[in-house]
Parts: C-alpha cells; sequence; structure tokens
C-alpha cells in the first residue's frame, strides 16, 4: 500500500483546500487540468468532493479502491466495475474481512464495459494492468506469456450499470480499461449528457498503430468537453487525459 511522506500530505491538503474553496466547479477543474498537465496523476482526494458519486471502471489496486472511498466519504458512493470477477471478490473480501474497512460506501459489479450489453472475452494478465478483451485489435507490445487464461464475461454499457444501480447522477468516472476507452464511452450517452461530469482517463494503447488517446480526446471534445491532456507515460504516447463539463 503506498505511503506518503508528511510534506507530501501537507502540500496535498493545502491544494485540497483551495481546491474546495474556489467558487465554480469549472475553476476547479481547470486547476485540476493545470497541475495534471504537468504531474502524472493527482490524489483522489484532489479530484472528487464529498459526498459525491464516483463511478471506477477497472479495478486493479486495492489502495486506489480505499482513497476513492476516503475521498468521496459516508454520504458517497463509488461504484466499481470490473470485468474479472477473481479481482472484484478479492478486493471485497480484503476490505471486508482482511482490512476491517468501515465505510460502507462501494458497490461491486463484476461486468466488462463496451458500446451495448452481451458477451466478451478478457485475456487475464499475470499483473491486473495487463488485463484486456480479446480480438479487439488492441496493441500492447506484450509477449503471449503475460497472459493466462481467456475468460468469458458479460459486457454492459455504463448508462445501463447506473439505471441497474439505481444511479441518477455520476459525478467522477475514472476509466482504466486497456484500449476500450472509446467504446466504453460511446456506451455512456446519457451519462455524458450530465452537467459537471468529470472523467479520469487512461489511454495507454494502440489501435492500427494510433495512441487511442488520440482518438479519446477527438470523442470527448466532439461532445463539448474540456480536455486536458497528461504527460506521455509509455513510449508509445499514452497519457493520461482529464475531461470536464465546466
Amino acid at each position: 500500500m503506498q505511503t506518503y511522506s508528511l510534506s507530501r500530505l501537507i502540500v496535498r491538503w493545502l491544494f485540497c483546500k483551495v481546491i474546495h474553496l474556489l467558487p465554480r466547479k469549472g475553476l476547479k477543474c481547470r486547476l485540476r487540468a493545470a497541475v495534471l498537465k504537468h504531474k502524472d496523476g493527482l490524489h483522489e482526494s484532489l479530484l472528487c468532493e464529498l459526498g459525491e458519486t464516483v463511478v471506477m471502471v477497472g479495478v486493479h489496486r486495492i489502495d486506489t479502491v480505499m482513497d476513492w472511498s476516503m475521498a468521496c466519504g459516508a454520504s458517497g458512493r463509488v461504484l466499481l466495475v470490473e470485468a474479472v470477477p477473481l479481482y472484484l471478490k478479492n478486493i471485497r473480501e480484503n476490505l471486508e474481512n482482511h482490512l476491517n474497512w468501515n465505510i460502507d460506501n462501494i458497490s461491486y459489479i463484476a461486468k466488462g464495459v463496451s458500446s451495448s450489453s452481451g458477451t466478451g472475452s478478457v485475456e487475464v494478465g499475470k499483473r491486473a494492468d495487463y488485463n484486456k478483451l480479446a480480438d479487439q485489435g488492441i496493441e500492447d507490445n506484450l509477449p503471449r506469456d503475460a497472459f493466462v487464461t481467456v475468460e468469458t464475461i458479460p459486457l454492459d454499457t455504463v448508462d445501463n450499470i447506473l439505471e441497474q444501480q439505481c444511479v441518477a447522477r455520476a459525478n467522477h468516472i475514472t476509466l482504466t480499461i486497456s484500449g476500450m476507452e472509446v467504446a466504453a464511452l460511446k456506451g455512456m450517452t446519457r451519462t455524458l449528457q450530465t452537467p459537471g461530469l468529470r472523467l479520469l482517463i487512461r489511454s495507454l494503447h494502440m489501435i492500427e498503430n494510433r495512441p487511442q488517446y488520440l482518438e479519446v480526446a477527438e470523442f470527448l471534445r466532439h461532445l463539448g468537453f474540456n480536455v486536458a491532456l497528461g504527460k506521455q507515460v509509455t513510449p508509445c504516447g499514452g497519457r493520461n487525459i482529464y475531461a470536464f463539463r465546466a
């Protein structure tokens, strides 16, 4: 689990206070976007407010889940949407049985996301961040022995998942789904119309020799989102993308 130095915690606390005191959500988002252009990531407490609803699509680290849960607080809600049931089961069991997590604001959804409902196959990697949907032309430069098995999974749209979970309004959505970002966005037509919605997308892969982050950014700008691209984080030009409706 990550640990932070006292100086980093103090800087984060001060920055968090500045963001939360800004009078307009558009200003808050622009400050976050300005920082994300020069830093690979911001702590979850700087990206959302207490009482908000966060949707995590693709869940790789239990400490990240805990950070989002604390950032939303007991009055907020975190939806974990993960394609590999075993990873979701392990996160839930560790939180509830071993870490004695006492913030009851997490819902667990064992599904992959796409532009429509159905079934698909996920290639399960030796590491959780290797996982990807099969037969999608996703270029990751990983050897075949980086994957241990292929599983058939249910696929659904984010719009459907939110409706099934009785979520009327999502405030922040994170996507870490190994090349399926555009397909996921096409499956959240209603959700993307939400005023004030914020998105944090980790887009590191290529399809047909083109970095996916370019298509993601174009898609969101066409819908009227403000888009900020983070620093390059992979040799092929992958980026973290922060997008918001002011």
